[in-house]
């Protein structure tokens, strides 16, 4: 079973994962499968900022369902939109440094 930490660390990194393929699926057009990627970041969200004010973590169930839609997003993301982990990381090191020097 899992630890709430290591639960609330994936969703994290699930989110973070999610917000760069809405920035690729933007600018592949592919409006719509932005909405949706956008739309479970904000369920996820939701999710964990409601387990911080309620001072309780996340339920079994909650977690459970939000790990697995996301998980299911993003396995689609890199079908539809074709990148794997290292694509995306070439893709994004350019957006890095540029933000990083402004």
């Amino acid at each position: 079973m899992l630890s709430v930490d290591s639960v609330t660390r994936q969703l994290g990194d699930q989110i973070a994962l999610a917000k760069a393929f809405v920035v690729i699926a933007k600018e592949s057009n592919n409006l719509q499968f932005a909405w949706e990627l956008s739309a479970q970041i904000r369920i996820s969200q939701f999710l964990l900022s409601n387990a911080v004010f309620r001072r309780n973590p996340l339920t079994i169930s909650e977690s459970e369902t939000a790990v697995r839609d996301m998980a299911l997003l993003l396995y689609q993301a890199q079908k539809l939109l074709h990148y794997d982990s290292a694509t995306m990381i070439m893709r994004l090191k350019p957006k890095y440094r540029v933000l990083k020097n402004n």
